[in-house]
């Protein structure tokens, strides 16, 4: 059975870098589950739209330590997945601190593959939606998402500036790495 869950701007707020915008009435995006095209279990409608500046984006999470890795597929459209790896120290995850972060750019037929200490979000840098699909069938807990909920948002917001694609740092985060931006082909051959 297909389930389709709508995200708006007020399930999102709280993790933009200017939460001031009052319309809380714009879709964000949209997730179909069990769709089973494939390998693919999931779908997610991107919208187009800025909010003062910041590019729409999905939430933002982790997985659990023990699952498996999760491929995503652009369908249509031009993204960038935020990629943000957890940062051990002495065996003990501190959640304030990413070791890497990593902008993927992606674009129709890209894939990306991410392992679960990657936390994870998809911005729409394009004019159009952005349409990926997922083979994540685990599902999620509030586990996943608490992090990114505490810090609000991730290491860095996406933001255009000019007509380019720029970053601001969160400053929820401590001693935030210098991100870099790389091709999704890169991103598989480098095997991150």
């Amino acid at each position: 059975m297909i389930s389709i869950t709508t995200r708006t701007k007020e399930f999102i707020q709280p993790l933009l870098y200017k939460d001031d915008d009052k319309s809380l009435d714009t879709i964000m995006y949209v997730c179909t589950t069990e769709i089973t095209q494939g390998p693919w279990q999931n779908c997610t409608i991107i919208s187009a739209d800025r909010i003062n500046g910041e590019f729409t984006k999905t939430h933002g999470h982790y997985h659990q330590e023990n699952a498996s890795d999760e491929t995503y597929k652009v369908l249509q459209g031009k993204g960038v997945f935020v990629l943000q790896k957890k940062f051990i120290s002495d065996g003990k995850w501190d959640q304030g601190r990413v070791k890497e972060v990593f902008f993927v750019e992606a674009e129709e037929g890209d894939e990306i593959i991410i392992k679960p200490h990657w936390a994870h979000s998809w911005s729409n840098v394009g004019k159009s939606p952005l349409i990926v699909l997922d083979n994540w069938k685990g599902g999620h807990t509030p586990d996943d998402y608490a992090p990114i909920i505490k810090y609000k948002g991730m290491a860095y917001y996406l933001v255009e500036d000019k007509g380019n694609i720029t970053y601001i740092p969160n400053n929820n985060y401590k001693d935030l790495p210098q991100p870099r931006f790389i091709s999704a082909k890169d991103f598989a051959i480098n095997n991150y």
